[in-house]
């Protein structure tokens, strides 16, 4: 159907007049409806008609203002509208697609606190573009619990855990050890050559005590005993198997004494050499084991020295 003028829009009047107390202080009055032209409702004050543009305003809300308070009186302000009331239609539940909302017409305003969460980005099409930079806060994402500050020195050694997210998840520092260079114990193990500019040995000078020349392979590489009193030789905490390790006893003759070996050194030609008998003399025996002690191969690299 054609009009002349413009096409009319859906509205709808319904008459209606309201009274109000007026208390001789009070300047304002709740109206019912929103009422946003002075001109749009007639006032009445004491069966006196108000001039809307000197006696009172109204700002588009629920709310009637005077310039001066309505005497007390018991309904003596009578307010009737005189305005048409718009209909505005609401969109139904789950009807409003993105076809229908103007490309970049939302902003934060329209989106409740609190409500957007790490599933409706990018899993529900929000996307890095829709995201200004440098706006989402530390606040906003879970804490995965790993505590400020700076991690790895001099002493410490920096343990980081990284989640299949891409996050620090665990972060400590773990102090160093300090090691002496100077006084390493235990076993040290090297892959690769050994270059020193220079070598030295551990030597240890063992007495002979209660018949028994004790050496103790963990102590010493070198060895040295006098021999004043026939004697047994021990051989006490040798290397772990598999474990080429090497040493030497000198023996400084006092006399003609007798020493027993272990059974378990193997000599040239299965005989032990012949040692000196004189006083003074220093005899030298250089010996190894790779087998944790069970066996040890000898031989006399000085005799009667």
């Amino acid at each position: 159907m054609s009009f002349l003028g413009n096409t009319p829009t859906t509205q709808s009047f319904t008459s209606l007049t309201e009274r109000f107390n007026g208390n001789g202080s009070a300047t304002t009055v709740t109206l019912s409806r929103a009422v946003y032209n002075a001109s749009d409702i007639e006032v009445i004050v004491n069966n006196v008609q108000q001039d809307p543009y000197d006696a009172y305003t109204v700002n588009g809300t629920n709310t009637l203002t005077f310039t001066e308070a309505p005497s007390s009186g018991t309904g003596n302000i009578i307010v009737t509208y005189r305005n048409y009331t718009i209909s505005k239609f609401v969109p139904g539940e789950n009807t409003v697609t993105a076809s229908s909302i103007v490309d970049g017409t939302i902003t934060g305003a329209k989106i409740t606190s609190n409500t957007i969460t790490g599933t409706q980005i990018v899993d529900r099409s929000i996307t890095g573009l829709e995201i200004a930079a440098n706006t989402i806060g530390s606040s906003n994402l879970v804490t995965t619990g790993v505590s400020a500050g700076n991690y790895g020195s001099a002493s410490n050694i920096p343990v980081i855990t990284v989640g299949t997210d891409g996050r620090v998840t665990y972060a400590a520092n773990v102090a160093t050890a300090t090691v002496d260079v100077n006084n390493i114990t235990g076993n040290v193990n090297i892959s690769g050559n050994v270059k020193a500019q220079t070598y030295q040995e551990t030597f240890s000078n063992v007495s002979i005590a209660s018949g028994n020349i004790t050496c103790n392979l963990a102590s010493a590489t070198i060895f040295k005993t006098v021999v004043t009193s026939a004697a047994n030789v021990i051989f006490t905490s040798p290397p772990p198997n598999l474990t080429g390790f090497s040493f030497l006893i000198q023996l400084s003759q006092t006399g003609s004494y007798a020493l027993t070996w272990p059974a378990s050194i193997q000599w040239p030609l299965n005989t032990a050499p012949t040692l000196s008998t004189t006083a003074g003399y220093v005899d030298t025996i250089a010996l190894y084991t790779i087998d944790g002690g069970s066996n040890y191969y000898a031989t006399s690299v000085l005799s009667q020295f």
